[in-house]
């Protein structure tokens, strides 16, 4: 005797995903352009302070800013890529690439 094959819950990562209809891809694009746009915001938050950073250093007073300045331009780095994938995936979305919105294939 065998036993029947057990059925996939909607929620298995290995059931196939279903295709997004236009108003999914729209709405996915618009939350990453969101998204980008407060990227953007941040990064020139960032470029800002380090340049303040940076004009306020002065090694003679004793005033060293080199680690603070590291770590905003470690945190813009890792923005600057954060950016690029929401790039990257409004494009896939568009050129339909993507099998669905929540695909997790970058």
């Amino acid at each position: 005797m065998t036993t029947p094959p057990e059925k996939k819950s909607a929620g298995d990562a290995s059931s196939p995903a279903e295709p997004a209809t236009e108003q999914e891809l729209a709405t996915a694009i618009r939350e990453l352009e969101d998204e980008i746009t407060g990227l953007d915001r941040r990064i020139d938050e960032l470029g800002k302070l380090v340049n303040q950073l940076r004009r306020d250093e002065d090694v003679s007073a004793g005033r060293i800013h080199a680690r603070e300045i590291f770590e905003r331009q470690q945190e813009r780095l890792a923005l600057d890529t954060q950016r690029l994938h929401c790039v990257n995936r409004i494009k896939r979305l568009k050129l339909g690439l993507l099998d669905s919105v929540d695909s997790r294939l970058f």
